[in-house]
């Protein structure tokens, strides 16, 4: 059983990640987790140190102001949107997990979108319900 979760950003959205990886562990010691997240956010030093296979996608949110430097931010992030799909699949189509949990950030959307179009299991741990 592979296990691939997605999500980051926030210790929010890391930590009830590796907190139903460790579960797994618990309950299916062979059970292959890994990690999809940015470069830059807190999972990269979280998930690695918690023993993880870590993956990363380059994608930012959106600013919410029409400044000169948030409408330079945006673009930026529209690019990013495609970016992080395209190499979402690839690394989706590399690791074939037998599910893709996302719990929550930028980062989850383009995974979760692209685990469903290529027929992966797919589950969404919303933790702030």
């Amino acid at each position: 059983m592979h296990i691939l979760f997605a999500g980051g950003g926030t210790a929010g959205h890391v930590n009830p990640a590796l907190a139903i990886a460790g579960s797994i562990k618990e309950k299916h010691p062979n059970a292959k987790i890994s990690y999809i997240g940015t470069e830059r956010g807190i999972e990269s030093r979280l998930v690695k140190n918690a023993g993880y296979d870590f993956y990363t996608i380059e994608v930012s949110g959106f600013q919410r102001s029409f400044s000169p430097g948030a409408i330079k931010s945006n673009i930026s992030a529209v690019k990013k949107a495609f970016t992080s799909s395209q190499k979402a699949r690839q690394l989706l189509k590399e690791l074939k997990p037998d599910v893709v949990v996302g719990t929550g950030g930028y980062v989850s959307g383009p995974v979760l979108r692209e685990a469903a179009k290529l027929g992966i299991k797919t589950a969404i741990h919303e933790q702030n319900a």
